[in-house]
């Protein structure tokens, strides 16, 4: 990844890790990806939380509900979205 993209991807992965971990888990989430008006969550098939963990297993390459940056640059979301 060239140097524009990858300081994109750190911006955008540091946007969504609200308490500066270093990693982005669910309660990351739930301040900046409002679920609420998913169709699934407002027609009651899901949870808030399980829509938020089907956003966050996007990222992850290990499936242990905590994206690292690493994960993140190279999930295929931000590949194709680059």
């Amino acid at each position: 990844m060239n140097p524009y993209r990858r300081k994109l991807v750190e911006q955008a992965f540091n946007k969504l890790d609200r308490d500066r971990s270093g990693e982005i888990t669910i309660d990351d989430l739930r301040g900046v990806y409002n679920t609420s008006n998913h169709p699934d969550v407002r027609s009651g098939k899901k949870s808030e939380n399980q829509v938020l963990a089907e956003f966050l297993k996007t990222f992850e390459t290990m499936y242990d509900h905590h994206v690292h940056l690493f994960d993140y640059s190279y999930s295929p979301v931000m590949i194709e979205n680059f």
